[in-house]
């Protein structure tokens, strides 16, 4: 399966074989549709999503009453899409990200010892999502890191400590998270599509309206989930960029074009959102990892 595939079936929660099966129906006649020229196709929706992109209003649902406005509810409120300009982002934030899905070997202790020590003493501050494994990247940088941001979306979740609450930096994540994340999604979404329209014959794009409807339906915790990530990777402020985000996976990727999805698993979607807003990622299981970080580390110096 194929990433744009896989991206769609983890996001979306939809079966990709339903439109596969639609174009292979005879309709009321008898008629068997006609499966679509790809090359036309693609070309078609590429026209169609640019003018409807560019043109976009997701119109939410209505939620003053009496003249009076309400705090912002997700669980109530429409979400629009709303894309990022990176070159507007804020890019020397001294903060990082660590994540992984593999048991992070001993081995790698001494890389990752050196690496925190290298940031404390730049100043740098890493966001954490406070993950409960304790072989987990981020779990390892967290307890050698002297400033660390939390980013939980519940205040109390998972016993989180007293101490910690004043470090608790986005207890709820905010509406424009909620949007950039709902933005992301439909990025996502006409990504895999426009592959879709290459490999099947036939096969019907969703428009962007759809798409964003799709999103606003889905159950409050995935768009939950989905708006902290985007905290953790642009800030409370949703314009303050990671300077890095780190990695760890056994075959050492660090880019979506050289990845090779069976090994790195969900960690391509980390990769992708890095490489949306133009972060560096390393992998410490990267051979050249030290080379690379030293080299990072000079812009800081």
């Amino acid at each position: 399966m194929s990433s744009f595939e896989d991206l769609y079936k983890e996001e979306t929660g939809e079966d990709t074989q339903k439109s596969e099966e639609v174009a292979e129906t005879p309709d009321a006649t008898g008629q068997q549709d006609k499966p679509a020229d790809p090359v036309n196709a693609l070309n078609q929706m590429e026209n169609k999503d640019e003018q409807e992109f560019s043109n976009f209003k997701y119109t939410p649902k209505q939620n003053n009453r009496g003249g009076r406005t309400r705090k912002f509810d997700p669980r109530k409120d429409d979400i629009e899409p709303v894309s990022v300009d990176v070159t507007k982002l804020k890019t020397f934030s001294r903060s990082y990200a660590a994540t992984s899905i593999e048991r992070v070997p001993s081995a790698i202790i001494p890389l990752i010892d050196h690496a925190c020590q290298e940031l404390n003493k730049r100043g740098f501050t890493l966001r954490s999502a406070r993950s409960l494994d304790r072989n987990h990247l981020e779990t390892l940088m967290t307890e050698r890191a002297e400033r660390v941001e939390y980013y939980n979306i519940w205040k109390t979740a998972f016993d989180f400590p007293e101490e910690l609450m004043e470090k608790l930096k986005v207890p709820e994540p905010t509406k424009k998270a909620y949007e950039i994340a709902c933005g992301l999604d439909l990025q996502n979404t006409l990504r895999w599509q426009e592959f879709k329209v290459k490999k099947t014959p036939g096969f019907t794009a969703q428009s962007i309206g759809d798409i964003v409807r799709d999103w606003n339906s889905r159950k409050d915790i995935r768009k939950k989930f989905s708006a902290r990530t985007v905290h953790i990777y642009l800030g409370d402020d949703c314009e303050t960029a990671l300077n890095v985000l780190f990695i760890y996976s056994e075959c050492g990727s660090e880019s979506t074009s050289k990845t090779d999805f069976k090994k790195i698993g969900n960690l391509k979607y980390e990769i992708e959102r890095a490489e949306m807003f133009n972060i560096p990622v390393l992998n410490f299981g990267n051979p050249n990892f030290l080379g690379s970080f030293n080299k990072l580390m000079e812009k800081f110096n």
